[in-house]
């Protein structure tokens, strides 16, 4: 899912200078309709090895849903 996002301007609440990630609907949407059928075709098979796939067909979730502004105070690794 990595070529489902977006790069826009946007502002912090502070008023700076921020870049954003933005999720590509369609693209999200097509990924979305694949792994349903894919689901739907494992529907009969062991639960764990469905799992074990799901796992590693959706770890880029955690990409598209940043949890934290892409530049700014908040990615400074030093805590004081």
């Amino acid at each position: 899912m990595h070529g489902s996002i977006t790069q826009i301007c946007g502002k912090s609440r502070a008023g700076k200078f921020q870049i954003k990630r933005k999720s590509r609907r369609d693209r999200v949407r097509a990924k979305l309709k694949e792994v349903k059928a894919e689901l739907w075709r494992r529907m009969d098979g062991p639960i764990r090895e469905q799992g074990a796939w799901l796992k590693q067909v959706s770890p880029a979730s955690s990409t598209t849903t940043p949890s934290r502004p892409t530049c700014g105070p908040s990615q400074r690794s030093d805590t004081t």
